[in-house]
């Protein structure tokens, strides 16, 4: 199978198609965002998707089992009661049992949450208590412990190497270590294949970045960004780019220029393979 990943970068949004034998499999969109939010989350152009916020609970309404939650935006965030679930107080609930959100938060707090969808027309962002920080290979749950992997690794063997590889990483090498703090992690299917080095690396990394984050908190007042999660293009190559890409292909000097710098800070093995469109034609038309 030969897969390629095109990244197209206009004035308005960015375009990602993922290819497989010539044929189109998945398109991905980032829309630019408004002025205002560009300001406010200092990040110019960029989704919100992904970034962590310290947030202050302005409302929690019982009747919509939510809550609406400051973080610096136009618009109040929403956090359900699923999404805050992590930071309910009562014990001895059943694993399916959604508690009531006043028992998860309170008028006033100060809490960490995550951007899981981009503000709306007059819908302001879906949020979670549930951060996470992804890194190439793994995916760092801080809080909770465990491994969990992706879907996509279907390979009954290799799912049972990676499980017990993971496991032994923490066991040995506590990469939480920097905070003292309990944390699971979700293997993603770029570490197929992957050594117990690269595994230990990626923990680590992102173990530091937690460490950041929580020194950022400590630093700031509610409400404030934290976190910022890479920029569409370093994104793509981290969630979309595995041993299988044959290239990635971007038509903007500028983007390209990022690509070449997030690769030879994260995934060196693939800056050959990544090439600036030059035409002829449009890079979706190919």
């Amino acid at each position: 199978m030969s897969e390629e990943v095109l990244i197209n970068v206009g004035p308005g949004e960015t375009r990602v198609a993922i290819v497989e034998d010539g044929r189109p499999v998945e398109l991905f969109l980032e829309r630019t965002m408004e002025d205002d939010l560009k300001a406010k989350t200092g990040r110019a152009g960029h989704s919100l998707i992904g970034n962590i916020f310290l947030g202050r609970v302005q409302r929690v309404l019982p009747g919509m089992q939510a809550a609406f939650v400051e973080v610096g935006l136009e618009r109040a965030g929403f956090l359900g009661a699923r999404e805050a679930r992590c930071l309910c107080e009562l014990t001895g609930l059943d694993e399916g049992t959604l508690p009531p959100i006043s028992a998860c938060v309170q008028e006033g707090q100060a809490i960490l949450v995550q951007a899981v969808k981009d503000p709306i027309g007059d819908k302001g962002a879906r949020l979670s208590a549930n951060v996470t920080i992804p890194g190439r290979l793994l995916v760092l749950v801080p809080n909770q412990s465990g491994v969990a992997l992706s879907r996509r690794i279907e390979d009954e063997e290799e799912r049972a190497r990676l499980t017990a590889l993971v496991e032994e990483m923490v066991e040995r090498f506590n990469p939480m270590g920097v905070t003292g703090e309990p944390a699971g992690f979700i293997v993603r299917t770029a570490a197929i294949g992957a050594t117990s080095e690269d595994i230990a690396a990626d923990a680590r990394q992102l173990a530091e970045e937690w460490r950041k984050v929580r020194e950022t908190e400590k630093r700031s007042a509610a409400p404030s960004v934290v976190f910022h999660d890479l920029d569409p293009v370093s994104k793509t190559l981290r969630d979309c780019v595995s041993s299988d890409t044959s290239r990635v292909l971007i038509d903007c000097a500028d983007a390209f220029g990022e690509a070449q710098r997030y690769c030879r800070r994260a995934m060196p093995e693939m800056l050959e393979r990544v090439q600036l469109f030059n035409g002829p034609g449009d890079l979706f038309s190919i």
